[in-house]
């Protein structure tokens, strides 16, 4: 489950912004955590936040250790818009549907966003990554669902006698 609002944090939640440097004092140019650095800080808040029977962290867990693997090393604050856009095309390279790389690209951003307002990050990193625009229905090489057609006229009629 969430936390409610007004609710104390878990133990574990304080532990972790104990534990997270405080990378950003407010001054550009001074956030020096990598990737990796943010994403261990937005999982350890993440298990105190995201309570059961909320499955939430995990669906962040395989985003977090591909962002890990491909963008690790790379400063926070350099992780842009193009950033952005390369991993989506490996998204996109791996055939997901549109709909599940939209949804991972906003969980990306969700992470910066977490990142802006532990204040491991200046204000404009999260603002940033909202300037890729989303992958648009029949606009991109991202493969969509296929349509959903009705049942064949002959199928349908064949059930009408069984229904009274």
């Amino acid at each position: 489950r969430y936390r409610r609002e007004g609710e104390p944090p878990s133990a574990t939640a304080t532990a972790a912004a104990a534990r997270t440097p405080k990378a950003f004092n407010g001054s550009p140019g001074t956030a020096h955590i990598t990737v990796a650095e943010l994403l261990l800080g937005f999982l350890e808040w993440g298990e105190g936040y995201y309570l059961p029977p909320s499955t939430e962290l995990q669906i962040f867990r395989p985003l977090i250790k591909r962002l890990r693997r491909d963008w690790g090393d790379t400063l926070a604050t350099e992780f842009g818009p193009q950033a952005l856009s390369a991993f989506r095309q490996s998204l996109i390279d791996d055939d997901l549907l549109r709909t599940t790389i939209n949804d991972r690209i906003k969980r990306v951003r969700k992470i910066w966003k977490w990142g802006v307002g532990a204040e491991l990050l200046p204000s404009d990193a999260h603002e940033r990554l909202r300037a890729l625009p989303p992958l648009r229905f029949g606009k991109s090489a991202a493969r969509d669902e296929s349509s959903k057609t009705g049942v064949p006229e002959a199928d349908f009629r064949a059930t009408l006698p069984h229904f009274s």
